[in-house]
């Protein structure tokens, strides 16, 4: 199947005005078909966009847009892993005080005095096709937003979020 036979096997936007995932950056990209990627795939950003029968790979670089259509039967599997998390607040600071009443710490991060008094590593994804698979980090203060994201997909993929 080739790109525009794929483009068409995937149907249509699930929203239109939905947007897509935060942008990755590509660290990895294993291919069998070398010719069909870009030479330049690592130094690529990537966003995802779901679609009615799939997923569609947005990768830029410099001023040069190439998508990527990934039907849903193609893919394997796709994880998402959560970055280690490290909370260290400054005893009797905002940020202290708010966990200690309970505060959630996706809004008490917010009101840290010091960088040092929260640190989460990178999010993972790891998406395996029968064309490629692939390695994409993205921050990891947007874990969150990710996970509902890839939540939204309605089809039989293997999907392991790893927190």
């Amino acid at each position: 199947m080739n790109s525009r036979q794929k483009l068409l096997a995937i149907g249509s936007p699930i929203k239109p005005k939905l947007k897509g995932s935060t942008s990755y950056y590509v660290k990895e990209f294993k291919s069998n078909e070398e010719a069909l990627f870009p030479k330049d795939i690592l130094k690529r950003k990537a966003i995802f966009e779901i679609y009615t029968k799939g997923l569609l790979i947005h990768t830029f670089y410099i001023s040069n847009s190439i998508a990527i259509p990934i039907p849903f039967e193609e893919i394997k599997s796709i994880h998402l892993v959560r970055g280690e998390e490290r909370i260290t607040p400054i005893p009797f600071s905002l940020m202290w005080i708010l966990l200690k009443f309970k505060v959630r710490i996706q809004i008490a991060r917010n009101f840290r005095l010091r960088y040092s008094e929260y640190y989460i590593a990178e999010t993972e994804l790891k998406i395996e096709t029968s064309s490629f698979s692939a390695l994409l980090i993205s921050g990891g203060y947007t874990f969150e937003g990710q996970e509902k994201f890839f939540n939204k997909i309605k089809s039989n993929i293997k999907l392991t979020i790893t927190k």
